[in-house]
């Protein structure tokens, strides 16, 4: 269901390298999480923090998900890192982390679950740190 660009910030495409190459040094994170990510970046729209609409789901955002039986999901997009923080963060190297990333409130993304193939519409973007004048988040 992904098509059409995505956008990412200058700033969050710097520290999505850094997480990629870290990530591969480690060797600890899963290598099709990392190659679909890596692919991601390579293709994005890349655009100043200063400019990113703001229905665009960058790192650090808010977002909420609805599902096919109208289930919401919500969570915050972080950096490995700081994922582990709070339960209802999600990191970036995760299979609906890296599908959220730089798509539009609307969007229909999929990702591989450990239950199957799962899509969930992006119904609304809760706080996005650029939107709010949060700069280098």
């Amino acid at each position: 269901m992904e098509t059409g660009s995505i956008h990412i910030t200058d700033f969050d495409l710097k520290r999505l390298k850094k997480v990629l190459q870290s990530a591969r040094a480690l060797g600890k994170e899963d290598k099709s999480i990392l190659d679909k990510l890596e692919e991601k970046i390579q293709h994005a729209i890349v655009t100043s923090q200063k400019s990113i609409p703001p229905y665009v789901v960058t790192m650090n955002s808010h977002v909420r998900l609805r599902d096919l039986k109208n289930k919401d999901v919500t969570f915050w997009l972080m950096f490995p890192n700081e994922a582990h923080l709070k339960e209802e963060n999600v990191s970036i190297l995760t299979p609906i982390g890296t599908a959220v990333l730089g798509r539009k409130s609307g969007d229909t993304i999929e990702y591989q679950s450990t239950t199957g193939l799962k899509q969930l519409k992006i119904a609304e973007i809760l706080y996005q740190p650029e939107a709010s004048g949060h700069f280098g988040l």
